[in-house]
């Protein structure tokens, strides 16, 4: 009852006092200027119980960890040591967490000028950790099990595996291809990155009748101008990871950064940002880019295009069929069974091309490019929304 009774003081004497003085001070200092030294007194006394109950239960989580420690080297606490009363068989005190307060309280008696040795060491050991922690993450994890939100044994949606993002990318280039009159049956793609992304994208394209003329890895480019069997560069990955293309039999092996400049009808970059800069754009013989890969394109090359002819259709308008999969996955988080992978694919395609028809009417009517145009759309849809809400500033 005490307790509550000077947090309750120290809470209402926080605001009171930070108006009144302009230096800060802890809440014992608050209540003492505020309400008295009675109340700071009991807030003092409130602050002591507080910082020892946290004390307290920080050193019994961290002795867990440090029995678990000493006894990986073989070092074997007797039972009475190990816990409270009531935490387990035989538990009389827990003898590491009292170890662990009673180390603190040492340390706070050195001064300041041990303790923050002290701390230097402390975050040393931390950034190791860390460093740790990243090294074994870059050697020893295996990304392809990486899934968001919920994985997919209990009711997640395999994105990648799935080809989500790249069907997306595909569904959307078609979408762009019809506006502008170009048919994507027979027309010629090269995809730059053979990843989740532009493999997925490569297979939708083949099914829709385009024809793949170039596709490329960090190791090089595999380029046939009369067009590249989706299903064998598939199955060459397979074996050969992102070496295939290098090795593969069939077409041309060009030096990577040539699939951006072949002759071609369609361009995908689906791999990395910043990949089409201003000499790029001047040599860019597609007329229509999609963005599989987030900014692939700098707002000067964007312009030259847009000056040569060539309409860029924007990545957060490519690329979001993942953001529509994980919707679905958000909305059946909590129900046992997993969303159908039809339905998944239905809406991306639905959304996707969609949006892309709005787009790109909107950059043909305002005479702007379709980055400009995505991004004013999105705008005065979030104005919208936010004013129906009441959540606009006022003038």
């Amino acid at each position: 009852m005490v307790t509550h009774a000077a947090s309750l003081c120290a809470a209402f004497a926080y605001a009171e006092f930070a108006g009144m003085v302009p230096k800060a001070g802890s809440s014992y200092t608050y209540c003492a200027a505020v309400l008295g030294e009675i109340v700071g007194w009991i807030v003092g006394w409130d602050l002591l119980l507080e910082y020892t109950a946290i004390v307290a239960v920080v050193a019994i989580g961290m002795s867990g960890y440090l029995g678990f420690l000493l006894e990986a080297v073989g070092i074997h606490l007797p039972a009475w040591a190990l816990g409270a009363p009531g935490t387990g068989a035989g538990h009389r005190i827990d003898l590491l967490a009292v170890a662990i307060c009673l180390g603190v309280a040492w340390l706070l008696t050195r001064g300041t000028r041990t303790s923050a040795r002290v701390e230097t060491v402390l975050t040393v050991v931390k950034i190791a950790i860390v460093l740790l922690v990243i090294v074994v993450g870059f050697t020893k994890v295996d990304s392809g099990n990486l899934q968001p939100f919920a994985p997919f044994g209990l009711g997640g949606v395999a994105y990648d595996k799935l080809g989500v993002t790249g069907y997306g990318v595909a569904e959307a280039a078609d979408a762009a291809a019809q506006h502008q009159g170009l048919p994507l049956a027979g027309s010629r793609v090269a995809l730059q990155g053979f990843g989740a992304v532009g493999s997925a994208a490569a297979a939708r394209f083949a099914e829709l009748g385009a024809t793949i003329v170039a596709v490329s890895t960090a190791h090089g480019v595999r380029y046939d101008p009369s067009g590249l069997d989706v299903g064998a560069l598939l199955a060459a990955r397979d074996e050969h990871g992102d070496h295939f293309v290098t090795r593969h039999p069939a077409g041309t092996a060009l030096p990577f950064g040539a699939e951006l400049t072949v002759d071609c009808d369609i361009l995908v970059p689906a791999a990395l940002q910043d990949v089409i800069d201003r000499g790029t754009a001047h040599e860019i013989k597609a007329k229509l880019i999609v963005e599989g890969a987030n900014l692939p394109t700098s707002a000067e090359a964007r312009s030259i295009l847009a000056e040569r002819g060539v309409t860029v259709l924007p990545d957060f308008v490519a690329n979001a069929g993942g953001v529509v999969a994980a919707a679905f996955a958000m909305d059946a988080r909590y129900s046992g069974f997993r969303p159908g992978t039809a339905s998944i694919f239905e809406s991306v395609s639905a959304r996707l091309r969609a949006n892309t028809a709005t787009v790109l009417d909107e950059a043909r009517q305002q005479d702007i490019t379709p980055h400009a145009a995505g991004r004013r759309l999105a705008e005065d849809r979030v104005r919208a929304a936010m004013q129906s809400k009441g959540r606009l500033p006022r003038d």
